[in-house]
C-alpha cells in the first residue's frame, strides 16, 4: 500500500520531531490498518520511545495495546512501558487500566518484576476504583487476570461488584 508506506517512510524521516503521542499515534494507525511497517520502522519506534520520559496515559497505552495487537514479543519494551505507567498510574482510567492489563495477558508476559510490580499496582486501582470503570474495562481485566491465572481475589470481587452495580 503506497500510501501507508509513504506515512511510514515520513515518519521515520522525521522520527527526532515526532512527540510521544505522534509516534504511539502513527504506531497505532499502522497496527489497526494491519501495515506491515517492517523492521526498519519497528526498532526505530522502539528506540525512540524508549528515549522519550514522558508520556500521558494514553500514549502508554495505546503502545501496550500495539505490540499485544500485532503480537510482538518484546519484554523490554514492555516492562518500560510497566515502569512509566507506574508513575502514572494515579492518572489513569478504567480504559488505562484495562488495556495495559490485556496487553500483558494477550503476550504473555511472565516472571518479570517490573510486570509482576506493575500488575500489583494496578490491582490497587482497580479495588480502589473499579466502581468508576466501564463494563468493557471490566470484562478486559477480568480476563487479562484469569488468563494469567494471576491470584487477585479482592481485586476479583470488587469488578464482580462493580458489574452487579452497573446491571
Amino acid at each position: 500500500d503506497p500510501l501507508h508506506a509513504d506515512i511510514t517512510a515520513a515518519a521515520l524521516k522525521n522520527m527526532d520531531d515526532f512527540t510521544a503521542q505522534n509516534l504511539a499515534m502513527v504506531n497505532w494507525a499502522l497496527t489497526k490498518l494491519a501495515f506491515p511497517a517492517g523492521e526498519t520502522w519497528r526498532n526505530a519506534y522502539r528506540q525512540k520511545m524508549m528515549q522519550i520520559k514522558d508520556y500521558a496515559p494514553s500514549e502508554l497505552s495505546m503502545m501496550a495495546w500495539s505490540l499485544a495487537t500485532r503480537g510482538d514479543y518484546d519484554p523490554e519494551l514492555m516492562a518500560y512501558i510497566a515502569r512509566r505507567s507506574m508513575e502514572l498510574m494515579r492518572t489513569f482510567t478504567g480504559q488505562h487500566v484495562a488495556t495495559l492489563v490485556w496487553a500483558i495477558a494477550t503476550v504473555s508476559y511472565k516472571d518479570d518484576p517490573c510486570i509482576d510490580e506493575f500488575l500489583g499496582m494496578a490491582l490497587g486501582a482497580i479495588i480502589g476504583r473499579a466502581h468508576e470503570f466501564q463494563p468493557l474495562n471490566l470484562a478486559l481485566i477480568s480476563w487479562g487476570l484469569a488468563k494469567m491465572s494471576y491470584q487477585a481475589e479482592a481485586a476479583f470481587e470488587a469488578l464482580v461488584a462493580s458489574a452487579m452495580n452497573q446491571l
